[in-house]
Parts: C-alpha cells; structure tokens; sequence
C-alpha cells in the first residue's frame, strides 16, 4: 500500500480537487437542501418515522437542558434513547443534525457519506491499477446505483452511511504478512465506524471483507505456503475484528440488553421470514 500512497502523492494535489466536483455534482442535483426525499406518491419514510423523531428529540432535550436524552417518551411509556440503534447518538457524524437547520443538515451527511462512498470506491479502483476515467466511472456506478438511489428514497439514512464506509474497508486491507499496526487501527476504526452507523449493514459489509481479504492473501502470499497465508489471514482478520469489538463495546453491550428485551425477541422463524420468497422463487430471480 506504501507504493500506491507514493505513486499518487504527486498527482492527486493537481486532480484530486476536479475528482471531487466530478463525483459531487450528481448529488448537489440529486438531493436539494431545502426539502426531503420521498418515495413516488407518498409523503412517509422511514426518515421521518425513524431518523427524524429522535434528531427532534435530542435537539428540544438539548435546547432546553444542553444535555444529551438517554431516553425518549415518545413512544408508549418510554424507551432508551441510547440503545436505538437508529438514534445516531453513538455515530458522531449524525450529531451535525442536532445543532444546524434541519432538513439542510440531515441532507447534507447523507450527501458528504455517498461522496464518501465514491472516493472509497475510486481510491480502491485505483489500487487495482485500474484508469482514472475507469475508476471515477466506477465510482459514479457506486454512488448512483439503483440500489443507493431506492435506500435513500426510503429514507435508510443510516444503512447508506454503513454501506459508505465499505469500499474504505477494502482500500485500506494488507495482504503483508507483517502489517503494520497502523493499518490493523485503520481497518479497525472503519469496520466500527460501519458497525455505529448501521450495524445491518455490518454484517453483509463484514461478510464481503473476509471474502475479499481471503482471496487477496491467498494472491499475495500464497508462495509462503497456505497454511501459512492462511494463519496471517486469520491473524489480521481477528486482530481487525477484535479492535472494531473494542471500539463499539459500550454500544454493543446496550444495544444487546435493548434486543433481548424488545418484543422482536420473541418472534419464531416462522415470523421473520413471513415476507421472504420461497427458495424456488429466490433461483428464479438468479
């Protein structure tokens, strides 16, 4: 990875600014400040039902006592604040909402997480050696995917903000059998950033890390033997987790006691796979 930081260091000052305008454009169009998305024919989602209640919450908690709630009357007899895992109070980015004019705030960390999601895509392009036209298409293909576009019409704020963080969490992996600490921190940091952002996400985003990480050492180091590039694998990956685990412990450990005392515990299999296709619908649409 030193070798790529040594490559661009001459030239990104000269393109990295034009890079920016040209992955930032689409969004400054996409997504006025004035106004929130909404789904075609509908004037709900889950922004408002879920992200923007407790935004107001915490703004009114703060304007009247400049403390932060740690737990919200507004539903029913009341629920921990802290422990919702869509309150943004433990993603630092999300507190820019409770201090500027909404929506222009809400609207801006979603467009400065899908910027960062196409610089994270570009950046890794390039360390495939790809072109620079090839990798800023890729990343405008990244941040202005069907998918992308349907999360954030729904108002899944904080599953694009995860999802944002992915491609970094592949740009910054080292297949080296010696990796430095820093990049086990760095790797580490960015999979707790994607876990206090949207811990769904996680999940998947952690799933196609391993993958990715697996078969970039097997690439790399795989003339030192595979018991060997497996071990480093193993290795870099649990040191990697462990460091995410730490940083979101507090988070976890709460999160965890809200779950299991959530009527969500008690639904069976059969209750939340209700809406699932059938395994033979799922090959129809493969």
């Amino acid at each position: 990875m030193g070798s790529f930081y040594t490559k661009w260091n001459r030239r990104i000052n000269r393109e990295f600014g034009i890079i920016v305008l040209i992955l930032a454009l689409p969004f400054l169009v996409l997504l006025p400040f004035d106004q929130l998305l909404f789904p075609i024919n509908s004037v709900y989602s889950d922004l408002v039902i879920a992200h923007l209640p407790p935004i107001l919450d915490i703004r009114f908690t703060l304007e009247h006592t400049s403390r932060i709630p740690l737990w919200s009357n507004s539903i029913l007899s009341g629920y921990p604040l802290i422990s919702d895992p869509l309150s943004g109070i433990w993603y630092a980015p999300m507190w820019l909402t409770w201090f500027f004019p909404l929506p222009a705030s809400v609207n801006l960390v979603v467009v400065a997480h899908l910027l960062l999601l196409e610089l994270g895509m570009f950046f890794f392009l390039k360390k495939q050696n790809l072109h620079t036209l090839a990798a800023i298409t890729g990343a405008l293909m990244a941040g202005l995917a069907p998918k992308v576009i349907g999360q954030l019409a729904g108002g899944h704020i904080t599953l694009i903000m995860a999802f944002a963080w992915t491609p970094w969490l592949l740009f910054f992996y080292d297949a080296d059998e010696k990796v430095s600490i820093n990049n086990l921190g760095i790797s580490a940091l960015v999979l707790g950033f994607m876990i206090l952002a949207d811990i769904r996400w996680a999940a998947y985003g952690g799933l196609l890390y391993a993958v990715y990480s697996f078969v970039e050492q097997f690439k790399k180091r795989f003339s030192s033997g595979w018991k060997k590039t497996l071990l480093c694998w193993i290795k870099n990956i649990g040191l990697q987790v462990c460091g995410a685990l730490i940083i979101d412990l507090p988070y976890l450990w709460l999160l965890a006691q809200y779950t299991g005392l959530s009527t969500r515990s008690m639904m069976t299999l059969d209750d939340r796979l209700v809406l699932s296709l059938p395994p033979q619908a799922l090959l129809g649409i493969v």
